[in-house]
C-alpha cells in the first residue's frame, strides 16, 4: 500500500492559557499585592517618621546653640527651617517657613502632629532659663498666615496704635477666619454661643515676651467683643475656655485680657484654657 505524506499545514496546534490557568494567576498577582501594600505602607510610615524625629534632633540642636550664642537669659520660642538647618525667634518669619512635617501620627521628641490634616507642620522649640527644652509641632495654618497678615497691617497703622484700630484694619481688609464650635469644643455647649467662632487679633505679653494671638467670639462685627473669648490661637495651638458658668453650666467664655491666665494656659494650666489637642 502506498502511504501518502501528511500534509502538516493542515496539523493545528493550540498554544496558551485556559481558562482556569488564567484565573489561578490572577488570583496569586491578587494575594501578592495583597500582603504588599501593607508592607509597602508601613515601610513608608517609618521612613517618614524617621525625618521627622531627625529634624526633631536637629531643631533642639539649633535652638540650643542660637539660645547659648545669644545669652538671652529668658525662655525664647524658636521656630526650626529644616530647608536652611536655622532657627528664628520671630513669629512672623516662622509663618512664612514651608511646612516640612510628615508623619500623620504623634512621634517621639515633640508633641502634636508633623501633618495635620493634610498640612505640613514645623518643629517649635521653647528654651527654658535652665537649658531645657519643649518640642511641639505648629503653624502651616490658615491662622498662621492671617497672624502674618495682621503683623503687617499693625506695622501700617501709627506708632501708638490700640488693638480696637487693629480689629477695624483687618475688617476693613478681609472677613475674620472663621471656625466651627464643634471643631474646638466636640459636643460641648457654649452658653450665649452659635454654631460659628470668629478670630480677631490683639496684642498680649506670654511669658514675660510680647506677642499677638488671635480670640475667637462669636460674632463676626468689627468691635472688639468687650475682649471676650471661647478660645485663643498661639504659637500653631488653639487653647479652648473651660470656664463653666455657674448657672447653667455650659462653656462661658474668658477675658482675653489676662495675661497671667494666657501664660498659665501655655505652660500647662487648665484652670481657665486648655489646649486643644
Amino acid at each position: 500500500m502506498t502511504k501518502y505524506p501528511t500534509n502538516k499545514s493542515h496539523t493545528h496546534r493550540t498554544d496558551g492559557f485556559t481558562l482556569a490557568e488564567l484565573l489561578v494567576v490572577v488570583a496569586i498577582i491578587t494575594v501578592l499585592v495583597a500582603v504588599s501594600v501593607p508592607i509597602f505602607s508601613s515601610q513608608t510610615a517609618k521612613a517618614k517618621a524617621a525625618a521627622d524625629q531627625a529634624n526633631v534632633r536637629s531643631a533642639k540642636a539649633a535652638a540650643v546653640s542660637a539660645y547659648m550664642t545669644e545669652s538671652i537669659g529668658e525662655e525664647t520660642t524658636y521656630y526650626y527651617d529644616a530647608a536652611s538647618g536655622t532657627v528664628t525667634s520671630d513669629y512672623s518669619a516662622a509663618a512664612s517657613i514651608a511646612g516640612y512635617g510628615k508623619s500623620t501620627v504623634a512621634v517621639e521628641g515633640a508633641s502634636g502632629l508633623p501633618n495635620k490634616n493634610g498640612k505640613a507642620q514645623i518643629i517649635t522649640v521653647s528654651v527654658a532659663k535652665d537649658g531645657t527644652c519643649s518640642m511641639s509641632w505648629g503653624l502651616g495654618t490658615d491662622l498662621d498666615s492671617y497672624l502674618v497678615r495682621a503683623g503687617e497691617t499693625a506695622q501700617t497703622l501709627s506708632k501708638y496704635y490700640s488693638d480696637t484700630d487693629l480689629i477695624h484694619a483687618m475688617k476693613a481688609l478681609e472677613e475674620f477666619p472663621s471656625t466651627s464650635v464643634s471643631s474646638i469644643f466636640n459636643d460641648a455647649v457654649l452658653y450665649n454661643s452659635g454654631d460659628t467662632l470668629y478670630w480677631r487679633p490683639k496684642n498680649v505679653t506670654i511669658n514675660g515676651t510680647a506677642t499677638m494671638i488671635l480670640y475667637a467670639y462669636p460674632s463676626d462685627t468689627d468691635d472688639h467683643a468687650n475682649w471676650k473669648a471661647y478660645a485663643f490661637y498661639y504659637n500653631g495651638t488653639i487653647y479652648r475656655s473651660t470656664n463653666i458658668n455657674q448657672y447653667n453650666q455650659k462653656i462661658d467664655n474668658n477675658n482675653i485680657t489676662a495675661n497671667s491666665q494666657l501664660t498659665d494656659a501655655v505652660n500647662g494650666s487648665t484652670d481657665h484654657w486648655e489646649a486643644v489637642q
